[in-house]
C-alpha cells in the first residue's frame, strides 16, 4: 500500500481533539512503516509533566512556546507521521514551517461525535474534564475559521479510522506523482 507515497515529505495530521488524530496517525504510520509522532506526547515526555500540569505550573505561553520548538524540530525531518495538538497549526508559524515539509490534513468531526468521543476524558485542559456540548462548540466555533483554511478536509463523524488512515494514504499517493 505504500508504493507511490514520496519518503520525503512528512504526513502532518491535525484538527479539534477527539476527531481521531492520534489514532489515525498511528495507522498511517503502521501502514506507510514510518515513525509516529504525537507532539502532545513527545511534550509531556520532554516536561515530564502532563498538558494540564504545564498549563497549570508554566501557563497556556509556555506550553506553547514549547509546541512551537517542537514544531520546527520535526520541520526539519522527513518520513514521518505527525499528529498535532488540536491548536499547534493554529499559529501561523507551526503551520508555515509544516506546511513545507509535511502533507497536512485536517480531521474534522461534528460536535456532538466530539461530545462522546471525549465523554470519558479528563486532561483536556482548555475544556475541563467530561466537557460538556456547549464548551465544546464554543471552542471549536472560535477555532472553524482556522480549522476550515486547510485545504484538505477529512470528515471522521461517520466513517472509520481505518477508512481515514486509507484516505490520507490514497491522497498522498495522489500527491506524490
Amino acid at each position: 500500500m505504500s508504493e507511490g507515497i514520496s519518503r520525503q515529505k512528512n504526513i502532518a495530521i491535525t484538527g479539534f481533539m477527539g476527531t481521531g488524530k492520534t489514532v489515525v496517525g498511528q495507522i498511517v504510520a503502521e501502514l506507510l512503516n514510518r515513525e509516529f509522532i504525537d507532539t502532545d506526547e513527545r511534550i509531556q515526555k520532554r516536561a515530564g509533566k502532563s498538558i494540564p500540569q504545564i498549563f497549570v505550573q508554566s501557563g497556556e505561553a509556555h506550553f506553547r512556546q514549547m509546541e512551537n520548538e517542537l514544531v520546527e524540530e520535526l520541520s526539519s525531518r522527513s518520513d514521518l507521521v505527525i499528529a498535532t495538538g488540536g491548536g499547534t497549526l493554529l499559529n501561523s508559524g507551526n503551520y508555515q514551517l509544516l506546511r513545507k515539509s509535511s502533507y497536512i490534513f485536517c480531521l474534522t468531526a461534528r460536535s456532538e461525535i466530539i461530545k462522546k468521543r471525549l465523554a470519558d476524558v479528563y486532561d483536556r485542559p482548555l475544556l475541563g474534564a467530561s466537557p460538556s456540548i456547549d464548551q465544546i462548540k464554543t471552542l471549536l466555533g472560535e477555532r472553524e475559521k482556522k480549522y476550515n483554511k486547510f485545504p484538505i478536509q477529512i470528515d471522521t463523524s461517520n466513517i472509520t479510522i481505518q477508512r481515514v488512515a486509507e484516505i490520507i494514504i490514497e491522497l498522498v499517493n495522489g500527491m506524490a506523482i
